[in-house]
């Protein structure tokens, strides 16, 4: 599902995932009040260990790197169409329901993905 962009807008939506912004054109874009923005996502598999809600730290971490690794991958981003293009908006980034640990912990990856 990483090239399907309306499918990991769901997930993201249903808290099934969890999106993480890197690059400051899109955080630009945001401050700037631009519409219409849309990233290339990709999947980061991370450890359950990395959502402990106490040690915000450890997500950060745990992406930076899972994120590291992908770059450092040779093979990794050679095909743009297989990035889903995925909205960046309220709807995506701040579903209107705060997931509890429950929900989080329902979602439909494992190991938990990452945006």
């Amino acid at each position: 599902a990483e090239g399907d962009g309306a499918a990991l807008g769901a997930l993201i939506r249903s808290r099934a995932v969890v999106p993480m912004l890197f690059g400051h054109a899109l955080y630009e874009s945001l401050v700037g009040g631009q519409e219409g923005i849309h990233g290339s996502a990709f999947v980061l598999p991370l450890p359950d260990a990395a959502f402990d809600p106490a040690n915000a730290s450890a997500l950060l971490s745990a992406a930076d790197e899972a994120l590291a690794a992908r770059l450092a991958d040779p093979s990794a981003f050679t095909l743009p169409e297989a990035l889903a293009r995925v909205p960046i908006d309220a709807a995506t980034l701040a579903p209107e329901e705060p997931a509890t640990g429950a929900q989080a912990a329902s979602g439909s990856a494992s190991p938990r993905e990452m945006r």
